[in-house]
């Protein structure tokens, strides 16, 4: 029942004003190195301008923690075959294949692998990503 609310919000989006989703948008606290400017355009569509890979990552990072944290959610529990959780027993022989194809230890070679560079630019963008999220349940 779960999943059908999560799509109906993919299908019918509450009307969020430009200026309501920029306030929701918390930059306090961040670990920036140097100022970093985010735009927003008509469709709240950010665009950003970062002078390092780091801020821009970690930006990224964030802004997906504001914008698409719900959807984040909902992947993780595809990814770690716990979808029961959110569907109950008609989503148990979906849990089962995706438990077949263990998504979190193939993740986990791919990050081994990665260069140094793209590593550090994904460890970046997953501590902004949790900042925001970590801020958005300490402001509710």
């Amino acid at each position: 029942m779960c999943l059908l609310f999560a799509a109906c919000s993919v299908i019918f989006p509450v009307k969020t004003s430009t200026e309501e989703r920029i306030q929701g948008f918390s930059a306090k606290n961040t670990a920036l190195r140097e100022p970093v400017e985010v735009r927003w355009n008509a469709y709240l569509v950010p665009f950003v301008t970062a002078n390092n890979n780091h801020d821009l990552a970690y930006t990224l990072g964030m802004l997906h923690g504001h914008l698409r944290a719900s959807q984040v959610q909902l992947l993780k529990r595809v990814a770690y075959a716990r979808l029961s959780e959110l569907g109950g027993p008609y989503t148990n022989e979906v849990d089962h294949l995706l438990k077949l194809l263990d998504f979190p230890r193939a993740a986990e070679a791919v990050y081994r692998n990665m260069p140094e560079a793209t590593r550090n630019w994904v460890d970046a963008f997953a501590a902004g990503f949790n900042h925001q999220v970590l801020t958005n349940q300490h402001s509710r």
